[in-house]
């Protein structure tokens, strides 16, 4: 049989007396469950355990939470080095990728294209010249995959492959977007 929680001038179905979370917080008698009432004092519950807000208090909360989170997020990302591979954190083996000329350019281009969604989704940005070739960019995106990298769960991790020295560019003097600077 379900009991019923009285308390607090209100009344709330509850589960059987075996509920272990409803029985910590109710006196049971004959099926029927009474809400212990509150110490002296007592404001309700903390922010997120049920009671209503202000809808400014929430957001200020939530603001503060996420500033926290950020902080230290950037921290760890200056003071701690990643010890996992984008392919560790994606659940993929670099074996799973073929070599590049082993592919048509259509499938480079979706393949390429597939790996830059999923850098996306996971808060990772590759900056790339303009219309530069599958062919080119998917071996760095590859290679850049199996070196170590920290996931950003409240931030973005812009990932550069041209040092802007044009004579070193990772694209080739062609494909180099920073030669015009």
């Amino acid at each position: 049989d379900a009991g019923v929680v009285v308390g607090f001038s209100q009344v709330y179905p509850c589960p059987t007396p075996q509920n272990a979370a409803c029985r910590r917080a109710t006196r049971w008698a004959n099926g029927t469950a009474t809400l212990l009432d509150p110490p002296p004092g007592y404001a309700g519950p903390p922010f997120g355990f049920g009671h209503e807000e202000d809808e400014a208090m929430k957001n200020t909360y939530l603001a503060q939470l996420q500033l926290e989170n950020t902080l230290a997020e950037v921290e760890a990302y200056t003071e701690e080095t990643p010890r996992c591979t984008m392919f560790d954190h994606f659940g993929f083996e670099p074996e799973q990728f073929p070599p590049a000329d082993k592919l048509t350019d259509e499938q480079l281009a979706e393949l390429t294209e597939a790996i830059l969604r999923l850098w996306a989704a996971h808060n990772f940005g590759a900056t790339l010249p303009e219309k530069v070739p599958a062919r080119v960019t998917y071996p760095l995106l590859i290679a850049r995959m199996d070196e170590p990298a920290m996931l950003a769960e409240h931030g973005h991790i812009g990932i550069e492959f041209c040092h802007y020295e044009p004579e070193e560019c990772p694209f080739g003097a062609e494909w180099c977007g920073c030669k015009r600077f």
